[in-house]
């Protein structure tokens, strides 16, 4: 299972962070990831796969 929490710390910085099963977690942002978006919607892609 994984479990998401998003929002603006600020104007116009953006993350996303994870928490999966094993309560490990992990943070998306663009300053880290230059294909932020792609990436997000990959996962919440393969998210709707898993919980339809």
């Amino acid at each position: 299972m994984l479990q998401g929490k998003a929002g603006q710390i600020s104007d116009g910085f953006h993350l996303s962070e994870f928490v999966l099963a094993d309560k490990s977690s992990f943070i998306l942002s663009p300053d880290k990831f230059g294909n932020y978006t792609p990436l997000l919607l990959a996962i919440r892609r393969n998210l709707d796969r898993l919980h339809p």
